[in-house]
C-alpha cells in the first residue's frame, strides 16, 4: 500500500510499480475505483495484481473487496490517503505492507532541481523550492510552470527563477482544489492565506467575514490543504497558502473623478460580476440597475446581460428574457455583447412554455451557420439538441449536442454557458456513455488561463454527478452532488436545486436512506423551475414513482405510473433518461396484476426502440421489459449482458434469477441472483442488496 497526503505523486508511484510488476511476470488490471473491480476477471488472469489508486475515495466499496484481495493468489497494490479512508479500513488493511510517501529532505530536493533544471540551482531558486514542503509533485509542476512562463534564466552557471507571482500551472492545480470545497470552507480558506502559514479558524473568519462551522473546518482538513495542529491549522506548505492568497481577487479600485469614464464604466461591471457570483444576487441587481444611466452603451448591454443571468438564476426566465432582449436592442452594443445575450434569450425561452425556442434556434443556425466561438450560435445547438432530445429523436439530439460541445468559446464568462457541456453530458450519460459524458463536465484544466463562475463549477458538478450515479458510483454522486447544491444554494442557482433534488434522491434510495431519499425528493418539486422541468425531463417523474414504491407499495406507483403515461411525452421521457424504467414498471405492474400497464410501457419501450435504431440502450431496455413481461429466460439472459448501466444489469440478472427460480432451476437461480447481489453491493446499492437478501434467503431487509 502506497500511503501518503493529496498531491504527494502516489499515482506516478503506482505506475511505475505497475511497470515494474509486468516485467517481473504478473498481470496488471487497473480500476479506477474499488466498485469497478471484477472479482471473477482478477482471479482469472495469471498472476494478477489489481492496481488502484486513490483507494480511500469510496471505503464502503473497498471494504468489499478487501476479502478478495487477501486470496493467496491475488496481489493488491493500492494508493491511497489512509488517514481519509476511515477507522474500519484501516484496521482491514492492519496486516498491509504500507510504503509511506511523504516530504522528502532537503538533499533530495536539490538533487531533483539539479536534475529538473539541468544546471546547479541558484540559492533563490532552493530557496523557492523549499515553500512546496517537500512535496515532489509540486516541486515539478513549479518548475515546469516556470519554464513554460520563460521565467528561469542562468545567472553566474546557476538556474535562477525570474520573480513575479506563481506560474499560472501551480496556481491553476491548487485553485481546483479550493474550488472542490464546499463555499463556506473555501472563503475560510482564502481568509486564512492572508494570516500566514498557522492560524486560528476564527480568526481567518474575521478576515473573510463568514462563519468558522466545524463542517467547514472539517472540510479544510479532509482536502489535505491543511494540518491540523492542536487548537489551529496550518497550510500543508507555503507554496499552496501563497498559491490561495494570490487567487483572491483585490477589490476593485475606486476610480479617481478624472478618470476617463471607461474606467468607471469597468469597475462598475467588476463589481456587479462579483456581486453576482458571490451569490449577492439583491446587491448585483441595485448595483447594476442604477448604472444603467450614463454608462457606454456596450456597458449598458453588459449590464443588461447581466441582469438576465441574475434573473435567470432567481428562477425568473421572463425576466431574463426581457433584460436580454433590452441587451439586444441596445444601439452601439458590440456584436459579442449581442450574441451573448441572444444566447441567453435562447436559453430563457427553452425554459419558459412559449414556443419561441425551437424557433430563435432554427433562425440562429440557419441564418448564422457554424462559426466557431459565437455563443448564440453554441447556445442554438445546444436547445436544438434538447427540443430533439424531448420529442424522442435521439440520433439528431446527439448531432446538435456534438456541435454545441464543439462550438463552445475558449473562456466561458457566465456560469449559464457551461449548460451546453453539461445538457450534452446527461443524455451520454443515459446512453451508457460515461466515459465520453465525464470528459466534458472534468474539471478545470490547470493549464487553462481562465477562471472559472463559481456557478459554471455547481452545474458541472451536477452533471458529473449524474453520470456517477448512472454509471453506479453511489457514494461519489452523492458526495458531488452534495458539493454542487452547496455551491448552487451560496450563488442563488434556482434551476440546480430540483435538478440535485432527483440525483440525491435516487442515489439516497438506492442507498437505503429513505429519509433522505424523500427530503431530497421533494426538492424536485419545489421552486420556480420545477414545473417546467417536469415538462422537460423525466428525472422527476422517476423519482416520484421509486418513492412512491419504497413507501407505499407497488399499487401507489403503479397508479402514478398510468398519470405518467396519459400525458403527453411523459412516460417516453423517462424511459429514455433511465435504462432501468422499462423493465421497473413492468415488475410493478406485474406485482399489481395489472397486465394493461405492462402492454403499455412495453409498447412505449418498443416505439421508442423502433424510432432510433443503433442507439443500443433503449433497444436493450425494450427487449428486457418484453422479456420480463412474457417470462422468457433465453431473452432475459441476454438482457444481463446486453445493458451498459450496472444498476439495469442487476435487476436483469435478479429478474433471471426469480423466473428460474420458479422453473425449479435452483441453480441457475442462484447463480444469477448472486451476480445480482455482488452488482448492488459494487454500487453501495445496500436497499436493492438487503431486498434481494430477504427474498432469496428469507432475511429481513434493513
Amino acid at each position: 500500500m502506497l500511503d501518503g497526503p493529496p498531491w504527494f505523486g502516489k499515482a506516478r508511484v503506482l505506475e511505475a510499480a505497475v511497470g515494474a510488476a509486468r516485467d517481473r511476470g504478473y498481470t496488471p488490471l487497473l480500476a479506477r475505483a474499488p466498485g469497478e473491480v471484477d472479482p471473477a476477471a482478477l482471479r482469472r488472469a495469471p498472476r494478477p495484481l489489481l492496481a488502484l489508486n486513490d483507494a480511500h475515495a469510496d471505503p464502503p466499496a473497498l471494504l468489499h473487496l478487501l476479502p478478495v484481495l487477501r486470496e493467496p493468489n491475488v496481489t493488491g497494490l493500492l494508493a491511497m490517503t489512509s488517514s481519509l479512508a476511515g477507522d474500519e479500513v484501516r484496521r482491514g488493511l492492519a496486516g498491509a505492507d504500507v510504503l509511506p510517501l511523504g516530504p522528502v529532505d532537503p538533499a533530495a530536493v536539490e538533487r531533483a532541481l539539479r536534475e529538473l533544471l539541468e544546471l546547479p540551482p541558484h540559492p533563490d531558486f532552493t530557496a523557492l523550492a523549499a515553500t512546496a514542503g517537500g512535496n515532489p509533485r509540486m516541486l515539478a509542476e513549479l518548475v515546469a510552470g516556470l519554464r513554460e512562463e520563460d521565467r528561469v534564466e542562468v545567472h553566474d552557471g546557476t538556474a535562477r527563477p525570474v520573480e513575479g507571482p506563481l506560474p499560472r500551472r501551480v496556481r491553476g492545480l491548487i485553485g481546483s482544489r479550493v474550488d472542490a470545497l464546499p463555499p463556506d470552507a473555501a472563503r475560510l480558506l482564502r481568509g486564512a492565506s492572508a494570516l500566514g502559514a498557522g492560524f486560528r479558524p476564527h480568526d481567518a473568519a474575521a478576515v473573510a467575514g463568514t462563519g468558522a462551522t466545524p463542517e467547514a473546518v472539517r472540510a479544510l482538513i479532509a482536502s489535505g490543504i491543511v494540518l491540523e495542529r492542536g487548537e489551529r491549522l496550518e497550510f500543508c506548505s507555503e507554496l499552496v497558502r501563497r498559491a490561495v492568497a494570490e487567487a483572491v481577487p483585490a477589490p476593485a479600485p475606486c476610480p479617481p473623478p478624472a478618470a476617463p469614464h471607461s474606467d468607471t464604466d469597468r469597475a462598475l461591471l467588476h463589481r456587479v460580476r462579483a456581486l453576482s457570483e458571490d451569490g449577492r444576487l439583491a446587491e448585483a441587481t441595485g448595483l447594476a440597475t442604477s448604472g444603467l444611466t450614463g454608462a457606454a452603451p456596450d456597458v449598458t448591454a453588459l449590464l443588461h446581460v447581466e441582469l438576465a443571468g441574475i434573473r435567470f438564476a432567481e428562477g425568473d426566465a421572463v425576466g431574463a428574457d426581457l433584460q436580454a432582449a433590452k441587451a439586444c436592442s441596445t444601439r452601439g452594443a458590440e456584436p459579442g455583447t449581442r450574441a451573448l445575450a441572444e444566447a441567453l434569450r435562447l436559453l430563457a425561452n427553452y425554459f419558459t412554455e412559449g414556443p419561441l425556442a425551437g424557433a430563435l434556434a432554427l433562425s440562429v443556425l440557419s441564418a448564422r451557420g457554424q462559426q466557431t466561438g459565437d455563443p448564440d450560435v453554441v447556445m442554438a445547438a445546444s436547445v436544438r439538441s434538447c427540443l430533439e432530445w424531448s420529442a424522442g429523436n435521439l440520433a439528431e439530439s446527439l448531432y446538435w449536442g456534438r456541435e454545441a460541445t464543439r462550438w463552445e468559446p475558449g473562456g466561458p464568462t457566465t456560469w449559464w454557458q457551461s449548460y451546453c457541456n453539461g445538457a450534452f453530458a446527461l443524455k451520454l450519460s443515459a446512453l451508457g456513455e460515461f466515459a465520453q459524458a465525464e470528459r466534458l463536465v472534468r474539471p478545470d484544466d490547470p493549464a487553462q488561463p481562465w477562471e472559472t463562475p463559481p456557478g459554471a463549477r455547481a452545474l458541472r458538478l451536477f452533471a458529473r454527478a449524474r453520470v456517477q450515479l448512472q454509471s453506479g458510483r453511489l457514494v461519489q454522486a452523492q458526495v458531488t452532488g452534495t458539493a454542487s447544491l452547496a455551491l448552487a444554494r451560496g450563488g442563488g442557482i434556482e434551476l440546480l436545486i430540483p435538478l440535485l433534488g432527483a440525483v440525491l434522491s435516487t442515489a439516497a434510495l438506492l442507498r437505503g436512506d429513505l429519509a433522505a431519499a424523500a427530503e431530497h425528493g421533494r426538492r424536485c418539486l419545489e421552486g420556480p423551475f420545477a414545473r417546467r422541468l417536469a415538462e422537460l425531463i423525466g428525472q422527476p417523474d422517476w423519482v416520484l414513482l421509486r418513492l412512491a414504491e419504497a413507501q407505499d407499495g407497488p399499487a401507489r406507483a403503479a397508479e402514478l405510473a398510468r398519470g405518467c403515461a396519459a400525458r403527453p411525452g411523459a412516460l417516453r421521457r423517462v424511459l429514455m433518461e433511465e435504462s432501468t424504467a422499462a423493465p421497473w414498471l413492468v415488475r410493478v405492474a406485474l406485482a399489481v396484476g395489472d397486465a394493461g400497464l405492462a402492454d403499455l410501457v412495453v409498447d412505449a419501450a418498443a416505439d421508442l426502440a423502433a424510432a432510433n435504431p443503433g442507439t443500443g440502450v433503449p433497444a436493450a431496455s425494450a427487449a428486457h421489459a418484453r422479456a420480463l413481461r412474457d417470462h422468457d429466460p433465453a431473452a432475459l439472459r441476454t438482457a444481463t449482458t446486453a445493458h451498459r448501466h450496472p444498476l439495469t444489469r442487476a435487476l436483469a440478472c435478479e429478474d433471471l434469477a426469480e423466473l428460474l427460480a420458479g422453473r425449479g432451476d435452483a441453480a441457475g437461480a442462484a447463480e444469477q441472483a448472486e451476480r445480482a447481489l455482488r452488482g448492488y453491493e459494487r454500487m453501495g446499492a445496500e436497499r436493492e442488496a438487503a431486498r434481494l437478501r430477504a427474498r432469496t434467503t428469507g432475511a429481513q431487509p434493513v
